[in-house]
C-alpha cells in the first residue's frame, strides 16, 4: 500500500510540476462560473421581474436538466479527461523509464493502481472546485437542499472517475501521448452510442444497452442513487484497470495466444455476468436523497403497487401502421422499459411483454403517404423504414385473435393484466410528453385493484353530448383516448343514461352528469333525479346561458339558484361575456389541487356563464370554489347579443360590480357516505373548445379544474393523487444588482486564485 502512495505521490508531482495540469483546472473552473453565472441572472432577474417565489431552486440551481449547473459539467467533462491521462503509461513508454519499471521489484497491480490513485486524486480537486458554488446556494436560497446537491457531485465524480481508469488503459497502449488521447476520446464515444447497438437481438440487446455510459450519471445529478449505477461505475472502472494490468503483464511475460485470450474472455464474462445481476430489478437498491423525494412514487402510487398483486403483467401491443410505432421498436424497448423503473422498484415482479403487428387504422393518412399501394405493400416499405423484419408482425387476423384493440382504435396501447384477468388499458397521448405521466399509470393500475367511478351523462334534453366533436360537446373530457385528462384516462367509465323509460338513474352510476338542459325535466323524471339525491347520489349540475328556467327546479332543493342574466366584465381586450375566475381563498385552503390551480398567472375560464345564489340551511356544507373577478364582473340584465352590442354597468337596474360564484361544491354525510354535489354556473369551460383554448395569454387550467371535480365526486378514489411533498426552497434572496459582482468573483477572481498558485508552484520548481 505504501508503494502505491509513493507512485501516486509522485505523479502528482509530474502533474502539478507542468502547467497542463493547472490549465484544465484553470478552464475548468472559468466555464463552470460562466455556466453557473448565466444561471444566477436568470433566477434573479425572474424573481425581480415576477415577485414571485420559484419552488425547487435547489434542483434548478444544479440539477436541472435545463437549468443546473451539473448536467452542464457532465457535458464537457469528458474533453478534460484525455488530456489528463493521456501520459499516465505513454510518458513512460516514450521516455524509457517503463523498462526500469518492469525491472524493478514492484508488480504491476502497484504502478497501474498508483497511477490511478493519482489521477483520482486531482480528479476530486476538479469535482470539488465545484463546491464554491455550491456555498452560495444555502446563502441565497431558503431551506437548501444539501444532499440532493451532493449525490449530484458525487455521480460527476463516480463518472469522472470512470473516464480516467479508461483513459489510463488508452495510455498504455501506445507511446505518443496524442494518440493516446485521441484514443481516449474514441472509446468514449464508443461507450456512449454502444447502447444503440444491437437492439434488435434479445441476446446482444441488454449487454450493450447496460455497457453505455450515456446517462448513467443521470439519476445520480437528479438526486438518486442507484446501485445499479454505483456497480457499473466501479466494474467499468476495475474492466479497464485490469486490462491495464493484462497489457503490462503481457508485455513483460511471454504467454501463448490462447491463454490469452482464456484471459479476457474470461474477464468479459465476469463483467457480463455482474452487469446482468446487477440491472435486474430484484437486486437493485435506492437512495433519494431529495427532500421532496421526487425521484420516488407517491405514497399512494406506492400503496397500489403493493396491492396489485404477484405476476402482473404490461403488455405493449406496437402497431407498425400507427404514428407512435417508433418507441416501441424493438431497438427502443429497454428505453421503454426504463420508463416503468420508478414501478419496477416496488414490484419488480413485474413483467414486460411486446406485441407486433400491423393494421391499417388509419387509411386516408397512410394512403396520402403511399398512393395506390397495398396494405401489404405498406408494410413492407415500414419495415423497411424502421430496419425491421416485416414478418415479426401479427396480420390483422392474428391480432384480432390475440387481443380486441378496436376500441383503442389499434393505436400504441398497453394492456395491464392480473393472474386472476382484471385488465386496463394504459395509452399515449396526443401532446408534447406523449408518454403517460405518474398518475395516468397510477390510475390504470389501480383498476387492477378497485373498480373505476361510473359516471352517468344524462340525455334526451340536449344536453352536452359525449360521443359527438362538435364545440359545445363533451366528448374531449370524457371519452376521448387521446387526452391524458380525459375521465377514461384517469379512473372513470363514462356512458349517456336515458330516463325516457324506466324514469330511474341506473343503481351501478357513481355520478350524475346534467349538463345544459335545453328542455326541463317531466315530473317523472324529475322525482327520478330527487330520489337519486335523496339516497345521497352524487351529481354534476352544469347550468348555462338562458338555461335558469330549466336548470333551477334541480337545484332549489339544495338551497342553491342560478340568478337571471349573464356575467360580464368591462376588460376591454376580451369579449365582455368572457368570464377569468379565480379558486376562493376557502377552497384553496381545503385542498393542495385546489391550491396549486391558485396561482396568479393561472385562470379558469368561463365564456357566457351565469352566477350562483345559495343558502346554508339546506343540510349540506358549501364551499364556493370559483368566482368571478372582484373589480370587473357584473350581472348584465339587458344585454345578450355582444359580438354586435356593448353591455355597460347599469346600477339603476341592480347591476353591480362584485365577485360572483360561479362553481361551487355542497357535501353532506347521508346513509354512512360522503355525498357530494358540483354546480357551475357554465356548462362551457369543460366542453371541446374551452378545453383547448387559451386566452389573454394566461394559462387555462380549465382541464385540471374539471378533473378535480371528478376526483371530488368520486370520493377522491379517482384520480389516485401523486402530488409529491410541497418544495420549501423557493426563497431566492439575491437582488438584480449584485450579479456584476457574482460573475466578478467566479469568473474572475476564483480563476486568478488558481494561477498564482498554479504560477507559484511552477516559478519555485523551475528555480530549484
Amino acid at each position: 500500500m505504501k508503494i502505491i502512495f509513493t507512485i501516486a505521490k509522485n505523479e502528482l508531482k509530474i502533474m502539478f510540476y507542468s502547467p497542463i495540469a493547472w490549465l484544465m483546472l484553470i478552464v475548468f473552473i472559468i466555464q463552470s462560473s460562466i455556466f453557473f453565472s448565466d444561471i444566477v441572472e436568470n433566477i434573479a432577474t425572474t424573481v425581480a421581474a415576477s415577485g414571485r417565489k420559484i419552488s425547487y431552486l435547489s434542483y434548478i440551481f444544479f440539477n436541472d436538466n435545463t437549468y443546473g449547473l451539473f448536467p452542464k459539467v457532465q457535458q464537457y467533462l469528458f474533453l478534460y479527461i484525455p488530456l489528463l491521462t493521456m501520459g499516465l503509461m505513454s510518458r513512460e513508454v516514450s521516455e524509457g523509464s517503463i523498462k526500469l519499471l518492469y525491472s524493478s521489484p514492484i508488480n504491476n497491480t502497484k504502478i497501474v493502481l498508483g497511477k490511478y490513485l493519482s489521477i483520482m486524486i486531482y480528479l476530486l480537486i476538479l469535482i470539488s472546485s465545484l463546491f464554491a458554488f455550491v456555498i452560495l446556494g444555502p446563502l441565497t436560497i431558503n431551506n437548501f437542499d444539501y444532499p440532493q446537491v451532493l449525490v449530484g457531485m458525487l455521480g460527476l465524480y463516480l463518472l469522472a472517475a470512470t473516464y480516467a481508469a479508461i483513459g489510463l488503459y488508452m495510455s498504455s497502449l501506445t507511446s505518443y501521448q496524442p494518440v493516446a488521447a485521441i484514443a481516449t476520446m474514441a472509446l468514449f464515444a464508443i461507450l456512449n452510442f454502444v447502447g444503440g447497438l444491437g437492439q434488435q437481438y434479445l441476446w446482444l440487446r441488454d449487454i450493450t444497452y447496460w455497457l453505455s455510459i450515456n446517462g448513467r450519471c443521470d439519476e445520480f445529478i437528479n438526486g438518486l442513487v442507484c446501485s445499479e449505477d454505483i456497480i457499473y461505475f466501479i466494474t467499468i472502472s476495475v474492466l479497464f484497470l485490469i486490462l491495464t494490468i493484462l497489457r503490462m503483464y503481457n508485455q513483460r511475460n511471454s504467454l501463448s495466444k490462447s491463454r490469452r485470450f482464456n484471459q479476457y474472455v474470461l474477464l468479459y464474462i465476469v463483467v457480463i455476468i455482474i452487469g446482468y445481476i446487477s440491472s435486474t430489478p430484484q437486486f437493485m437498491v435506492y437512495y433519494d436523497s431529495s427532500r421532496t423525494k421526487r425521484n420516488t412514487l407517491s405514497e399512494n402510487s406506492q400503496k397500489i403497487m403493493r396491492e396489485i398483486g404477484k405476476s402482473t403483467q404490461i403488455t405493449t401491443y406496437v402497431n407498425l401502421m400507427d404514428k407512435y410505432f417508433n418507441y416501441g421498436t424493438p431497438e427502443n424497448m429497454n428505453n421503454d422499459i426504463r420508463r416503468f423503473r420508478k414501478y419496477l422498484r416496488f414490484r419488480p415482479d413485474l413483467k414486460m411483454k411486446y406485441v407486433y403487428y400491423y393494421m391499417n387504422a388509419d387509411k386516408e393518412g397512410l394512403a396520402a403517404r403511399f398512393p395506390g399501394k397495398t396494405d401489404k405493400e405498406i408494410v413492407e416499405n415500414l419495415a423497411e423504414t424502421y430496419e425491421v423484419d416485416s414478418e415479426m408482425f401479427l396480420s390483422p387476423d392474428q391480432i384480432k385473435e390475440e387481443a380486441d384493440l378496436s376500441s383503442e382504435k389499434y393505436r400504441f396501447v398497453r394492456k395491464l393484466e392480473t393472474q386472476d384477468g382484471k385488465s386496463a388499458f394504459l395509452r399515449l397521448y396526443d401532446d408534447m410528453e406523449v408518454f403517460p405521466r405518474e398518475n395516468q399509470i397510477s390510475n390504470a393500475f389501480k383498476r387492477l385493484i378497485e373498480p373505476p367511478s361510473k359516471v352517468g351523462f344524462l340525455t334526451g334534453h340536449g344536453e352536452r353530448d359525449i360521443v359527438k366533436t362538435g364545440d359545445r360537446n363533451y366528448s374531449l373530457y370524457a371519452n376521448d383516448i387521446t387526452f391524458r385528462y380525459s375521465l377514461i384516462n384517469n379512473g372513470f367509465e363514462c356512458e349517456e343514461i336515458s330516463l325516457s323509460g324506466s324514469k330511474k338513474i341506473p343503481g351501478e352510476i357513481d355520478i350524475l352528469v346534467i349538463a345544459d338542459l335545453r328542455i326541463p325535466l317531466d315530473s317523472a323524471e324529475l322525482k327520478a333525479v330527487e330520489e337519486y339525491i335523496a339516497k345521497g347520489g352524487n351529481l354534476f349540475i352544469a347550468g348555462d346561458v338562458g338555461r335558469q328556467k330549466n336548470m333551477n327546479p334541480l337545484i332549489e332543493s339544495l338551497g342553491v339558484r342560478f340568478l337571471d342574466g349573464i356575467l360580464a366584465n368591462n376588460v376591454s381586450t376580451d369579449a365582455q361575456n368572457l368570464i377569468y375566475n379565480k379558486i376562493t381563498k376557502i377552497a384553496a385552503d381545503s385542498s393542495k389541487q385546489y391550491k396549486a390551480l391558485a396561482t396568479p398567472n393561472s385562470q379558469i375560464t368561463m365564456l357566457g356563464a351565469v352566477a350562483l345564489e345559495y343558502v346554508t340551511d339546506k343540510g349540506f356544507d358549501v364551499l364556493p370554489i370559483l368566482t368571478s373577478d372582484t373589480t370587473k364582473s357584473w350581472i348584465e340584465l339587458n344585454t345578450t347579443n355582444f359580438i354586435e352590442e356593448k353591455a355597460t354597468l347599469n346600477p339603476e337596474k341592480g347591476e353591480e360590480i362584485k365577485p360572483y360564484t360561479t362553481l361551487l361544491q355542497l357535501t353532506r354525510e347521508i346513509n354512512n357516505k360522503k355525498q357530494v354535489i358540483v354546480i357551475s354556473g357554465d356548462a362551457d369551460f369543460c366542453s371541446n373548445s374551452e378545453l383547448i383554448r387559451g386566452r389573454g395569454g394566461s394559462l387555462s387550467r380549465n382541464f385540471e379544474m374539471t378533473i378535480e371535480n371528478y376526483r371530488k365526486l368520486s370520493g377522491e378514489r379517482y384520480p389516485v393523487s401523486t402530488s409529491s411533498k410541497p418544495s420549501i426552497d423557493n426563497v431566492f434572496s439575491m437582488d438584480v444588482e449584485h450579479i456584476p459582482h457574482i460573475r466578478i468573483a467566479y469568473i474572475g477572481i476564483y480563476p486568478f486564485i488558481f494561477l498564482v498558485l498554479g504560477l507559484i508552484i511552477l516559478v519555485r520548481r523551475k528555480s530549484r
